[in-house]
């Protein structure tokens, strides 16, 4: 079963929600900042004014790609063998410390949004990088949007989509809400689970029946959750894409599905967690010792740490095997380790929410 199946409901969803009188995420901040630059993107695009809306205008700037910034000597962008690139990590973070030396804050978030969404292996920095870019608040979330939905045309912006998706995640808030709802049927196998990532968080219930913890510190986020102030009917209809998606035909958004029905809680999400630990998807991932392999099981694993919060210690899946151990553990199941069907080609995110495979 696809997501698209709830269409309708998602569109009840949609009138529902504009009922409760959402706020609209604004993005005065960084428009402020960048209206100069602003007023040229079009004409540096090479778009026609119409084909460029405020959003996409916005978007553009601070991502730097109109107007390439550079501080203390450091260029954000570079010119790779086809297309434009960032430059190296350490090289952005000089930049991302002299434009902050030198109180230039259009170039200071230029240089920390190219941090948060291409990071350094160091995750300190990655966290500086964010706190510096979440100070501009829904503007901030207006960016990162805007790069999910760009049109190709648009030079770089399709390469940092992943990573824009998992940083939003991040950002989990009511104000996303119709938009995570508009991909939870995108033909993008990779939005749509960062899609049903963000629900499932928005439908967090700390009080759920049946659970026996509030099941944040179990269910492998790397992030703090809050209780939304969403309505009982609300709530019900995330859980019905959750179920939905459980039932995806990729393993990405199955997984993202385990996460969400483990926060929603609830009798419907914990028979479906009781079925997913029994995916059979596996991807072999590094760090081995020599001779055996490591396999792991990311749907089975997203849904045996979601049951944690029902008092249930599922058995790992995965661990180091030697071959024939590893032929017997893999038997019946299916390897994604290289599964891309539905993604973008050569489009790949280091941003993580969520401490598993997928």
């Amino acid at each position: 079963m696809r997501v698209a199946h709830a269409a309708p409901m998602v569109g009840a969803f949609f009138m529902l929600w504009s009922g409760a009188g959402a706020a609209r995420a604004e993005a005065d901040d960084l428009e402020v900042l960048y209206r100069a630059e602003m007023e040229m993107a079009a004409a540096q695009l090479r778009m026609k004014p119409d084909q460029v809306d405020d959003r996409l205008a916005l978007t553009v700037v601070a991502t730097g790609v109109t107007w390439q910034p550079s501080a203390g000597g450091v260029s954000l962008f570079r010119q790779g063998q086809k297309h434009l690139e960032y430059t190296g990590w350490a090289g952005r973070i000089e930049g991302f410390r002299a434009a902050a030396r030198g109180r230039d804050a259009r170039a200071e978030f230029a240089f920390a949004l190219s941090l948060v969404l291409d990071p350094a292996p160091d995750p300190a920095i990655w966290r500086n990088a964010f706190a510096a870019a979440a100070r501009y608040g829904a503007s901030f979330d207006t960016v990162l949007i805007g790069i999910i939905t760009a049109p190709s045309r648009v030079p770089f912006l399709a390469s940092l989509q992943y990573a824009a998706a998992d940083t939003l995640i991040w950002r989990a808030d009511t104000r996303h809400t119709q938009f995570w709802l508009s991909l939870v049927d995108s033909r993008d196998s990779y939005l749509r689970s960062r899609a049903i990532a963000a629900i499932g968080i928005l439908a967090y219930d700390p009080s759920a029946p049946g659970t026996t913890s509030p099941g944040t510190t179990t269910s492998g986020l790397l992030m703090p959750v809050r209780e939304s102030p969403i309505s009982a009917a609300q709530r019900r209809m995330f859980e019905d894409v959750l179920l939905r998606a459980s039932s995806d035909r990729s393993y990405r958004v199955r997984a993202a599905a385990a996460l969400g029905l483990g926060l929603v809680g609830g009798p419907d999400a914990r028979s479906k967690l009781t079925r997913l630990v029994r995916d059979s998807s596996y991807v072999v991932v590094p760090g081995a010792p020599a001779g055996m392999r490591r396999l792991a099981f990311p749907v089975r694993e997203a849904a045996a740490n979601a049951l944690k919060r029902y008092g249930l210690n599922v058995p790992p899946s995965g661990g180091d095997y030697g071959d024939k151990e590893f032929r017997q553990a893999v038997r019946g199941c299916r390897d994604v380790t290289k599964d891309t069907a539905g993604m973008r080609k050569g489009v790949t995110s280091k941003v993580r929410f969520y401490d598993g495979y997928w």
